[in-house]
């Protein structure tokens, strides 16, 4: 992964930095929440319609938190489910090509979506919650954002 210019305590993505803890912290101190309504977002009917417009979501939420200061590789955290029908999309390339592993307790990383986003799946994330973020820094909250998706 290629170094970029970020805060003095923000460390690079990796696989190891990522447990229940840490993602219940970003979870409880996210500098942003939103909330949006899954069946205005999804008003096609085909999963890659669907895919389209969850695509559409993240590109302005991530726009909002480099707004916001953020800066450095984003990351996506959600439920396995959530994971799941990302790894539908097109623009989704999976971190292992034989198999995913099934029925893990960790948070794991599952593939890129987008070449913008890694994309880990914690079963532990409530099924109605997204955490985007921007490397991994306690002092800048404001680098990660809270999604509350209601009507799912």
């Amino acid at each position: 992964m290629k170094q970029v210019n970020t805060p003095d305590d923000c460390e690079s993505p990796n696989d190891r930095f990522f447990t229940h803890p840490v993602v219940d912290w970003f979870l409880t101190n996210a500098g942003t929440t939103i909330t949006f309504d899954w069946k205005t977002l999804s008003l096609g009917d085909t999963i890659k319609e669907k895919n389209e417009a969850l695509y559409t979501k993240l590109v302005e939420t991530t726009n909002m938190v480099v707004q916001k200061g953020g800066k450095g590789f984003f990351w996506i955290v959600c439920t396995p489910q959530m994971s799941d029908f990302m790894a539908t999309s097109v623009n989704f390339v999976p971190a292992f090509n034989e198999q995913f592993p099934l029925g893990y307790n960790i948070v794991q990383r599952m593939g890129i979506l987008g070449k913008r986003w890694l994309i880990y799946s914690d079963p532990l994330v409530a099924a109605d919650t997204l955490l985007i973020g921007a490397g991994f820094s306690k002092k800048h909250v404001n680098y990660y954002c809270k999604i509350k998706i209601e009507n799912m």
